[in-house]
């Protein structure tokens, strides 16, 4: 959640400015559609795990770990797209509409991982 915050910022300020033109709910939606499942799981799960999950160990540091690379990938590509489409060839549309292909992958690998994460550690609570 904290590594989304600056690009909400960022996003804000680009529609603020009119970066995007007038047009800005397509880039809103697309932002919605890149951070908000994955920040669905998160708050879901931590709700669910209460704060007895606060205390518990993580149970399998390798899935701890992948998942925590795969999230992080994930928001280091989430932030290219949005810093490198000015420098694109293609009209921001165009470009936010095509890295839909490969975040929606990406997006589903993380999903997995966090959900293999948080099942494996809050939901098996002793």
């Amino acid at each position: 959640m904290v590594g989304f915050a600056p690009l909400m910022l960022l996003m804000v300020a680009r529609t603020v400015t009119h970066f995007y033109g007038e047009d800005f709910v397509e880039i809103w939606s697309w932002l919605f559609q890149s951070i908000l499942p994955i920040l669905g799981i998160i708050i879901a799960s931590w709700s669910v795990g209460g704060s007895h999950g606060d205390s518990l160990d993580i149970k399998s540091p390798a899935v701890f770990w992948i998942t925590l690379g795969a999230s992080l990938f994930y928001i280091v590509v989430v932030y290219l797209v949005v810093l490198l489409e000015p420098i694109s060839n293609e009209k921001w549309v165009d470009a936010f509409r095509s890295s839909g292909i490969y975040l929606g992958v990406f997006q589903s690998i993380v999903a997995a991982a966090l959900g293999k994460f948080f099942i494996e550690n809050i939901h098996n609570v002793d």
